[in-house]
C-alpha cells in the first residue's frame, strides 16, 4: 500500500535508519505524479544526491505519461544545466511543452535533436516536428513527418504504453487522413485505401473506413461513398454504423428514397439509442411523414439486497454514520475504499445506494457504468445531479443551461474532483491552471487556486462556458470550443460556415473533439430527459454561423 509504504519510510527518515532514502526514492519514481510520490520527492529534498539525473529523467517521463506537464518542467529543471541540453531531456520537455499547449516551444527545443541521424531519441524528436505541425496549421509538413515516424516507429518517452503501442499505425492513420483537412479528399480517399491495405487490423481501420466513406462523400462521390457507408454499416457497431446509417439515409435518393432513408433513420436511432446519431435521425424523421421512433425503454431495477457479510455491512453502516454527523470527507474516502474491492460486483448496486444516500455521486456513477445493468435507478446514477446546492444557481446567474454544465463535467471528469489529463487539465470541469488564472482576473472570481476544490472548479468551468457561449452561436460550436480552445473553434466556424450542423460537426479536424461534442450533446439531451425538461431544437439541417468577437483563450 503506497500510504503506508510512505509512513514507513518517513518513520525510518526521522531515526536515522539508512533505509529512508532507498524507500523514499522508490516510492518517488514509482508513484510519480500521486500524492505518495509526490511527498516521497519532497522529503527527499533534503537529503541533496537522493535523486540522480536518471532518477529525474525517468520521474519526468513518468510524470508526462501521467499527463502532469508542470511536475515534468520541475524535475527537468533540476538538472545540471548541461545535462538539460541533451538529446533525452530535450526531448522529455519538448513533450511537456506540448500537453501545455506550446507547440512553437516545443519545436523550438526537439528541432536541434530531430536533425541528428539515426533512431532513439532524434527519432522520437521528429515525432514531436510532426504533432507541433498539426497545432501550427502546417499540414503538408505535418503528413511528410507523420510517414517518417510511421516507417521509423520511434520510442518515444513520455507517451503511454498505450500511445506508445499504437504509435506507428497512428502515424500512418494520421498522415493518410491529414490531406481531408486541407479538401484534398481525392487524395485523401487513395491514402486511405492504402492505409487499410497495408493496416488491416489496426486500432484505426475501423476510423479508416469510415472516412474513407466520408471524404468520398466530400469530393462528391457519391456512388463510391454509399458502396463504403454500406461496409461499414455491415462491420462496425455501435457510433460508426449509426453514423454510416445515418448518412445512407441523407444520401438515397430516386424512387422509394424517402421510405429508404426512413428505414436507414430508424436503424441509426436503434443502433445507439439517445446517441448523437440517434438524435439526428430522430430529427431527420421528424421532417419526413413518419412517426418518430419510441423513447428506448428503461427496464425496472430492482432494490439491492442487504449485504451478507457482516465486515461489508458494518463499513456501509460507518459511512453512513461519517456522513450523518456531517465528516463528508471520511465518509467519501470509505465509501472510495469499499468501491475499489475486487469483488465489488456483487454488491456494486448497494454501494451505490449508499453512496448516494451519503451525497456522493461519484461512486454511485462508476458502479452504474461498470458494474450494474440498465436499469430506472442505474441511469439516474449514469446521470446524477452534482453539486445541485452550488452548481444549478450559479449556471443560472453565469447563463449556463445547468444541464449543460452536468454533460460536459461527466465527460470531462467523470465527476472525480482530483481528476488530470495528459494536457495539465485540473478538476471536475478540467481546467488549466493558465485558464483558470485568466478567469479570475477577467471574471473577478476570487479563490485559493486549488482547481481540486469542486466549488471553485465549478464556478470557474460555469464562467467559461458563460463567456463561450457569449461568442459561439450553437452548442456545437460551444462545446468545440471548451474542448479544443476558441482559436481553433473559431477557424473551423469560420472557414466552414454555412455548413449544415450535421455536416459542420463530422468535419471538425480533431478526432477527440468531435467525439466530444457528440457524446456531450447525447448525454446533454439525456439530463434533459431525466430532469423533465423541454429539449431544445436539433434542426440537422440548420446552417452553423460564424462566430461573435469575445474569449480567446
Amino acid at each position: 500500500v503506497p500510504g503506508a509504504r510512505l509512513a514507513l519510510a518517513t518513520a525510518w527518515l526521522r531515526l536515522g535508519d539508512p533505509r529512508a532514502p532507498t524507500s523514499l526514492r522508490t516510492l518517488a519514481i514509482e508513484r510519480a505524479g500521486e500524492p505518495e510520490g509526490e511527498a516521497a520527492a519532497s522529503l527527499l529534498a533534503s537529503l541533496p544526491g537522493s535523486l540522480s539525473a536518471a532518477d529525474r529523467l525517468e520521474r519526468a517521463r513518468r510524470l508526462l505519461a501521467g499527463g502532469r506537464s508542470s511536475l515534468a518542467h520541475a524535475e527537468l529543471d533540476a538538472l545540471d544545466p548541461v545535462l538539460a541540453e541533451a538529446p533525452l531531456p530535450a526531448v522529455l520537455r519538448s513533450m511537456a511543452h506540448l500537453q501545455s499547449g506550446r507547440p512553437s516551444e516545443a519545436e523550438r527545443v526537439a528541432a536541434p535533436v530531430a536533425r541528428l541521424p539515426g533512431p532513439g531519441e532524434p527519432a522520437a524528436a521528429r515525432y514531436v516536428l510532426a504533432r507541433a505541425a498539426v497545432r501550427q496549421g502546417r499540414i503538408d509538413e505535418a503528413i511528410t513527418r507523420y510517414r517518417q515516424v510511421a516507417r521509423e516507429r520511434p520510442v518515444v518517452p513520455g507517451l503511454s504504453a498505450a500511445q506508445q503501442a499504437d504509435l506507428a499505425d497512428d502515424a500512418a492513420f494520421l498522415a493518410a487522413w491529414l490531406p481531408h483537412d486541407l479538401g484534398r479528399n481525392a487524395e485523401a480517399a487513395s491514402q486511405i485505401r492504402r492505409f487499410l491495405r497495408e493496416h488491416p487490423t489496426a486500432r484505426r481501420a475501423p476510423d479508416a473506413r469510415w472516412f474513407l466513406a466520408w471524404t468520398l462523400l466530400r469530393s462528391g462521390n457519391r456512388d463510391g461513398a454509399r458502396k463504403a457507408l454500406r461496409d461499414v454499416a455491415s462491420r462496425e457497431t455501435g457510433n460508426l454504423r449509426a453514423a454510416a446509417l445515418y448518412w445512407l439515409g441523407r444520401t438515397e435518393a430516386g424512387p422509394g428514397a424517402l421510405r429508404a432513408a426512413e428505414a436507414n433513420y430508424r436503424e441509426a436511432a436503434a443502433e445507439v439509442p439517445g446517441g448523437w446519431y440517434a438524435l439526428l435521425a430522430t430529427a431527420r424523421l421528424s421532417q419526413l411523414p413518419a412517426a418518430p421512433p419510441a423513447d428506448e425503454p428503461v427496464p425496472p431495477s430492482p432494490l439491492p439486497g442487504p449485504p451478507r457479510d457482516p465486515g461489508q455491512a458494518a463499513a456501509l453502516a460507518l459511512a453512513i454514520d461519517l456522513a450523518a454527523v456531517g465528516l463528508a470527507e471520511e465518509s467519501r474516502a470509505l465509501l472510495q475504499r469499499l468501491s475499489r474491492a475486487p469483488d465489488v460486483r456483487g454488491r456494486a448496486a448497494l454501494l451505490a445506494e449508499v453512496a448516494s444516500f451519503c451525497g456522493d455521486v461519484e461512486v454511485p456513477y462508476r458502479m452504474a457504468r461498470d458494474h450494474l445493468p440498465a436499469g430506472v435507478r442505474s441511469r439516474r446514477w449514469s446521470y446524477p445531479d452534482a453539486l445541485p446546492g452550488l452548481l444549478r444557481p450559479a449556471a443560472s446567474r453565469l447563463g449556463v443551461d445547468p444541464e449543460l454544465a452536468l454533460a460536459v463535467m461527466r465527460r470531462e471528469s467523470a465527476f472525480v474532483a482530483g481528476a488530470r489529463s495528459t494536457a495539465g487539465a485540473e478538476g471536475l470541469l478540467q481546467l488549466r491552471p493558465a485558464t483558470a488564472a485568466r478567469l479570475r482576473a477577467i471574471a473577478d472570481i476570487p479563490g485559493a487556486a486549488d482547481l481540486s476544490d469542486p466549488a471553485e472548479n465549478a464556478i470557474l468551468g460555469l464562467a467559461y462556458l458563460g463567456l463561450l457561449a457569449d461568442r459561439f452561436p450553437s452548442p456545437a460550436q460551444l462545446l468545440a470550443a471548451y474542448n479544443a480552445g476558441p482559436v481553433a473553434a473559431t477557424a473551423w466556424s469560420r472557414e466552414r460556415a454555412g455548413l449544415p450542423l450535421d455536416e459542420w460537426v463530422e468535419e471538425i479536424p480533431y478526432r477527440e473533439t468531435r467525439n466530444y461534442v457528440r457524446g456531450v450533446i447525447a448525454d446533454w439531451f439525456r439530463y434533459l430527459r431525466l430532469s423533465s425538461m423541454p429539449l431544445p431544437s436539433l434542426d440537422p439541417s440548420s446552417p452553423v454561423n460564424p462566430p461573435g468577437s469575445g474569449v480567446a483563450f
